[in-house]
């Protein structure tokens, strides 16, 4: 444990879903530096979430995904960087991998510009000259990504606990969207499936069309209502869909803010999705999910939860890991049958309805009665 720390700086320029990973980390770190101030730089997609977690006490967002878009888009890191500059941390430390010269290039060019009394990171390329510790190359090998990055703030002086992933729902999100999930008439509660069919890449997502087979059939075998989610440009992803299910199913893609998100995937009976930021938001909300992983190695980034709360789909392929963009075969996804997810959907209702029971989500009640015979 480092003496006399008062300011830290956790570095976590990633997605979303990178970001949920990290939060048992960043209890650890608060847990042993329960008087510090600490500060998370982060991705501006995971600055959202980053506002209401606990623990932290300021966020600064890193426009990396702006930066793709716009290469020469570089003021608005100029300006963030004199900000941090400004700061003399006492520990500053990197808690994603670098998995590229490129990555550690630029890792280490901020690096360089921070100032801090130690600089804390995997000795990764270019990015091991401008630490003051070094962490091993294989600290994050051979292990899921959230204890990884548990295990750097173990290093740095956290103290880590048997707990998981948190993710906090808005507080005025109730108020405006609770009456989506409201029965009227008296009728029982209907089972909510949610469809993520969106990706950060195009080679991670499984094909809409195949989501739309899945979703009919637990409509007409669980009387199920469906909601489609999606970010910014994953519209026509939701539209087609929701065309294939004749518009009996509630698309909100493109429509949501990450605020609201969290709860409408803590009021869903199970969340069918790609590998992705939602995936891991569901996962830490303890929402039931199907996970249909390609490229990524599951082992490392499956869902964060109880095996009682979450299934993998993923077919065996000679080309994984994958780090392209884009894939003409599509092989590891295309092999996923709309058949199988169906019946990983309907064993872990059956599994699930029996563990929540509990005010997390009302609305999953009488799962088991209308599903368990659709089994046998």
């Amino acid at each position: 444990m480092y003496s006399s720390v008062r300011s830290i700086l956790l570095v976590l320029i990633a997605g979303i879903g990178d970001f949920v990973m990290a939060t048992k980390a960043i209890r650890a770190v608060r847990s042993g530096y329960p008087d510090a101030e600490i500060h998370v730089l982060t991705s501006s997609e995971g600055a959202v979430i980053a506002q209401r977690q606990p623990g932290v006490d300021r966020v600064w967002a890193f426009p990396i995904r702006e930066l793709r878009g716009d290469r020469f888009r570089v003021r608005p890191i100029i300006r963030l960087v004199r900000h941090l500059r400004k700061i003399r941390y006492d520990v500053v430390a990197n808690l994603y991998p670098v998995g590229s010269w490129a990555g550690s290039a630029k890792m280490g060019l901020l690096f360089s510009c921070l100032r801090a009394r130690s600089k804390i990171g995997q000795t990764s390329g270019l990015l091991r000259f401008f630490l003051d510790e070094r962490l091993p190359t294989n600290v994050f090998a051979g292990k899921h990504m959230v204890e990884a990055m548990t295990d750097v703030a173990i290093a740095i002086g956290g103290r880590s606990d048997s707990g998981g992933l948190e993710l906090s729902c808005r507080d005025d999100s109730s108020g405006k969207w609770d009456s989506l999930f409201t029965s009227g008439g008296g009728d029982p509660p209907r089972l909510v499936i949610g469809i993520n069919p969106g990706g950060d890449r195009p080679n991670r997502r499984w094909p809409a069309a195949k989501f739309a087979m899945a979703a009919a059939t637990l409509t007409a075998r669980c009387g199920a209502r469906v909601i489609i989610f999606g970010g910014p440009g994953e519209e026509p992803i939701g539209q087609e869909i929701q065309d294939a299910l004749d518009g009996t199913a509630l698309n909100l893609a493109g429509q949501l803010n990450l605020r609201d998100l969290p709860f409408f995937l803590s009021r869903c009976d199970l969340l069918m999705t790609n590998d992705s930021g939602p995936m891991h938001m569901a996962a830490a909300l303890k929402t039931p999910v199907v996970a249909l992983f390609g490229p990524e190695n599951a082992d490392y980034f499956r869902p964060y939860s109880s095996p009682d709360l979450y299934r993998v789909i993923q077919k065996p392929v000679a080309c994984r890991p994958c780090n392209q963009a884009t894939c003409r075969s599509g092989l590891c996804l295309e092999a996923i049958s709309p058949a199988e997810v169906v019946e990983r959907s309907l064993e872990l209702l059956n599994v699930a309805d029996s563990l929540i029971g509990q005010p997390r989500v009302e609305n999953s009640a009488g799962i088991s009665r209308r599903c368990t015979a659709l089994l046998r």
